[in-house]
C-alpha cells in the first residue's frame, strides 16, 4: 500500500498548530491544514506490511490495539497517495459514519498498533482520516443519500452521542423509520457538550445532524424518556428501542470538604461552557481574546495579570445578554413540526421521510412540543443573530432556566485559580477551557506515576504506547504559566475553605505506589509531603462509574457488575416467551402475529451483500411473491408489513433459527424484549470511535430482528 519504499523515503510530518498563546484568545480548532502534495507523501508511508494491525480494532492489556471501527485504513491510505480522493472517501465511509468526528478527537490507536512504529514513527492516519472527509465535504461529495425503500418499522433511540447517532445512521440506511430523542436542547451528546469547541467545533456536528435530518431521521430535543415522556409509551409506538444514553454517572471524590460549593464535576464545567459560548459566542471570544492580549502584554508568563485580565472580560460579558438562555433548537436548524391532521404527539413529524415520532394521543401534544421547539428555536436564533431587541427575559422560558444559568455561571474559571483532579481527555479539556475563559492559574493532579517517554517492556508493540503525552491543554498551560500544569502521583487529602462556604484550596499528599498484601499496586501516602494549592474552583475529572439508573429501573433492565446495561445472550429468552405465549395462543385456539424475523430467510442473505435497500426491496418482493402463492392475492404484503405489537412474543420458529437468525448471537440484546443498548451505556467509559462501532453493530441486530435479515455492514 502505498509507495514501496515510501517509509524510507519520507518522515513523519504532522498538521501544524498555531502558537498557544494565539489560540488561547479564540475557540476555533487550531490545526492548520497541510497541502495536498504534503498529505499524498504522507499516504505513501503506508508501507504494504503484509498483516496490518492498525485496523485490528481489539483489546490488548485493557485497552484498544488498532482501530475500533476496523477502519481500511491501508487502502484508503494507497488511494490518497495515487490522488483519488473521492474513492478514499468512500472506502473511508465504508466503516466509519463519521470520520470527521473521530478526525478530530480520537486518540488514535490505529497509529500505536501501525507496523511502521515498531521500527520507527507511525503513519499520520488521524490527519490523513481527517483530510479525506474534509475535502469530502469540501468538494460537495458528500450529500444526502435517503433510502430508497421504507419497512414501515419504527425505531426509537434513546441518546444522540456517536452511538446513538451511528446506531440511527445505519437503522435509517435500510429503510426503518428513526426517531433519536435527547434531554438536552441540541444533539450531539458529549460532541456537543463534552468536547470543547477548540477540539471538535460545533458546526461540525450540526453539519452531520442536519445531513442525518435530510434523510429522514427525526429528532426530538429536550425531552428525556422516563421524566418528560413515559417509557411505556416510547415502547407501545415503536417496534425497537435501542439505548445510547452514555455513561454519565461521574465518579465522586468523598474526602473532606466535598460540601463546600466551587467544586463541581468536569463534565458540568464543560458543558457550562459549551452552552455560554453557542449562546452568546461572540460575548464569550471577546473575553478570551482580552485575556490573550494582556497575556501577549507581558509575555504571557504574568499568571496574575494576564490571565485576571481575561477574567475581568468574561466577567463583564456575563452580564450581557450574549449569555442569556441557551439554545433549543432541534437538529437541522428547524423547530418539531406539529402533526396536523393526526393524532400524533411528542412532536410527530408529517414528513414521511422523517418516519413518526410517536403516534398516541397521551402525552405531551405535538402542538405543545411544537411551540416548545419553535419559541426556543426563535430565542436561540435571536441569541446568535445578536438580536438586541430579544432581551433575557424572552429568551428564558421558566425560573428554572435562569437557575440553571445562573449554576451555570458560577463554573466560569475567570480570574480564579483552578485544580483540576484528573487526568485524561477530559482534564486536559478542562485545563484548555479554563485558560480561555480567563483563569489566574491551573494545576492538574494526577494520581499515578509519570509514564516513561519510551515503550516498556510490558508494554509492547501493538499494544497501545503508554508514554508521557504533551497535549494541547499542557502545552498551552506550559506557555502561559512557564511549566507543565500536571503534578504526578500527587492525591487530593482534603478540600479547605476560610468562610465555610466555598472552598479556597486543596491540600495534597504525594503517594507511593507499592504492592499490598496480595500483589496489587496501591497508593500509599509519604509523610511529609503535604502541599496546599489554592482554588476557587475544582473541576473532578475522575471518569464515569457507568449509566443513571432511572431508564433502566423503569425498563426493569438487568444490569452487569459495573451498572451497565447486560446484553447477550438475552435473545434466547425471548424466545423462550415466545414459545410459552405460542403454546397458550394454541391452547386458547388463537394464532400469533406475524413474527418479527418474517424477512429471515435464504434470499435476505443472498442479498445481504448487495446493501441493506437492495435486500430489502430483494427479500420483501419474494417473500411477498412466496406467500401469495400459498395463501391467495391478499396475503402476500401482510406478510411483509404485519409485525407485533412492540414487547409482544414473536412465534418461535422466527427467533430459532441457526447462524445469523440464532438470538443467542444477539449480543447487544437487553433482558426486556426488543429493547437494544450500545455504546458506552453497555460498555462503560470509552473512545468515541467504540461508540460508533457498537452504535453499528446495534443497528444490524436490531434489523435482523426487525426483518430477520441484514445488509448492513
Amino acid at each position: 500500500m502505498g509507495k514501496a519504499t515510501g517509509f524510507m523515503e519520507y518522515g513523519r510530518v504532522t498538521p501544524s498548530e498555531c502558537g498557544a498563546l494565539e489560540r488561547i484568545g479564540h475557540w476555533n480548532e487550531f490545526a492548520v491544514k497541510m497541502d495536498e502534495e504534503s498529505l499524498r507523501e504522507q499516504a505513501a508511508r503506508c508501507m504494504d506490511c503484509g498483516t496490518p494491525y492498525c485496523h485490528a480494532g481489539r483489546m490488548l492489556s485493557g485497552m484498544a490495539a488498532g482501530c475500533p471501527l476496523n477502519n481500511l485504513i491501508p487502502e484508503w491510505n494507497d488511494l490518497v497517495f495515487r490522488g483519488d480522493w473521492r474513492s478514499a472517501l468512500d472506502r473511508l465511509h465504508k466503516r466509519n459514519n463519521f470520520p470527521e468526528f473521530t478526525g478530530r478527537v480520537c486518540p488514535a490507536p490505529c497509529e500505536g498498533s501501525c507496523t511502521g512504529g515498531l521500527i520507527g514513527s507511525p503513519v499520520t492516519i488521524k490527519s490523513l482520516e481527517k483530510a479525506i472527509v474534509d475535502r469530502g465535504f469540501e468538494e460537495g461529495w458528500i450529500v444526502p443519500e435517503p433510502p430508497l425503500v421504507r419497512t414501515g418499522k419504527k425505531v426509537a433511540v434513546i441518546g444522540s452521542g456517536p452511538a446513538g447517532l451511528a446506531c440511527a445512521a445505519q437503522l435509517n440506511k435500510a429503510g426503518h423509520s428513526v426517531t433519536v430523542y435527547e434531554r438536552a436542547d441540541r444533539i450531539g451528546g458529549l460532541l456537543t457538550y463534552g468536547i470543547p469547541n477548540m477540539k471538535l467545533d460545533k458546526s461540525t456536528v450540526q453539519r452531520r445532524v442536519d445531513l442525518l435530518a435530510a434523510e429522514g431521521v427525526t429528532f426530538v430535543t429536550n425531552t428525556e424518556i422516563g421524566r418528560d415522556l413515559p417509557v411505556w409509551q416510547v415502547r407501545a409506538h415503536h417496534d425497537a428501542m435501542v439505548l445510547c444514553g452514555g455513561a454519565t454517572a461521574a465518579r465522586e471524590l468523598n474526602i473532606e470538604g466535598r460540601e463546600l460549593g466551587g467544586i463541581r464535576q468536569a463534565m458540568d464545567f464543560l458543558t457550562a461552557s459549551a452552552k455560554r459560548l453557542l449562546a452568546g459566542g461572540a460575548d464569550f471570544v471577546a473575553a478570551g481574546r482580552a485575556g490573550q492580549a494582556a497575556a501577549e502584554a507581558t509575555d504571557g508568563f504574568a499568571v496574575g495579570s494576564a490571565r485576571g485580565a481575561g477574567g475581568a472580560a468574561l466577567e463583564a460579558a456575563e452580564g450581557t445578554d450574549g449569555f442569556a438562555g441557551s439554545s433549543a433548537r432541534g437538529a437541522g436548524g428547524a423547530a418539531l413540526e406539529a402533526a396536523e391532521g393526526t393524532d400524533g404527539f411528542a412532536g410527530s413529524s408529517a414528513r414521511e421521510t422523517g418516519g413518526a415520532a410517536l403516534e398516541a394521543a397521551e402525552g405531551p401534544s405535538s402542538a405543545e412540543l411544537a411551540a416548545r421547539g419553535a419559541g426556543s428555536a426563535a430565542a436561540g436564533q435571536a441569541a446568535d443573530a445578536g438580536d438586541p431587541a430579544a432581551s433575557t427575559a424572552d429568551r428564558l422560558a421558566s425560573a428554572a432556566e435562569r437557575a440553571s444559568l445562573a449554576a451555570e455561571r458560577e463554573l466560569s474559571a475567570a480570574g480564579r485559580d483552578v485544580v483540576v483532579i484528573g487526568g485524561g481527555d477530559t482534564g486536559t479539556d478542562c485545563v484548555a477551557t479554563a485558560l480561555r475563559q480567563g483563569c489566574r492559574s491551573v494545576v492538574q493532579l494526577e494520581i499515578m506515576p509519570e509514564p516513561p517517554s519510551e515503550r516498556p517492556a510490558n508494554n509492547p508493540w501493538p499494544e497501545y504506547p503508554r508514554v508521557k503525552k504533551i497535549d494541547y491543554g499542557q502545552r498551552e498551560a506550559e506557555a502561559v504559566q512557564g511549566r507543565d500544569p500536571r503534578r504526578y502521583v500527587t492525591s487530593a487529602k482534603r478540600f479547605l475553605s476560610e468562610t465555610g462556604q466555598t472552598v479556597c484550596g486543596v491540600q495534597t499528599v504525594r503517594v507511593d505506589w507499592r504492592p499490598d498484601a496480595d500483589g496489587r499496586l496501591v497508593p500509599y501516602e509519604i509523610p511529609g509531603s503535604e502541599e496546599t494549592f489554592p482554588a476557587q474552583l475544582v473541576l473532578l475529572a475522575l471518569g464515569f462509574a457507568g449509566p443513571e439508573p432511572q431508564l433502566l429501573r423503569q425498563l426493569e433492565l438487568e444490569s452487569d457488575e459495573r451498572s451497565n446495561v447486560r446484553t447477550g445472550g438475552h435473545g434466547r429468552d425471548w424466545a423462550s416467551r415466545g414459545e410459552a405465549a405460542a403454546r397458550e395462543a394454541a391452547r386458547r385456539g388463537e394464532g400469533l402475529a406475524q413474527p418479527a424475523f418474517a424477512g429471515f430467510g435464504a434470499v435476505a442473505e443472498r442479498c445481504a451483500e448487495a446493501g441493506p435497500q437492495a435486500r430489502l426491496r430483494t427479500a420483501a418482493a419474494s417473500a411477498a411473491d412466496r406467500t401469495a402463492r400459498a395463501s391467495g392475492p391478499s396475503a402476500g404484503a401482510a406478510a411483509v408489513k404485519a409485525r407485533p405489537s412492540f414487547g409482544a412474543p414473536s412465534s418461535p420458529a422466527g427467533l430459532s433459527g441457526p447462524g445469523k437468525g440464532d438470538p443467542a448471537a444477539f449480543a447487544y440484546a437487553a433482558s426486556a424484549e426488543g429493547v437494544f443498548a450500545a455504546g458506552d451505556m453497555r460498555r462503560g467509559q470509552s473512545l468515541v470511535a467504540w461508540a460508533i462501532r457498537e452504535g453499528r453493530e446495534a443497528a444490524r441486530e436490531v434489523d435482523r430482528y426487525l426483518t430477520g435479515g441484514t445488509g448492513l455492514n
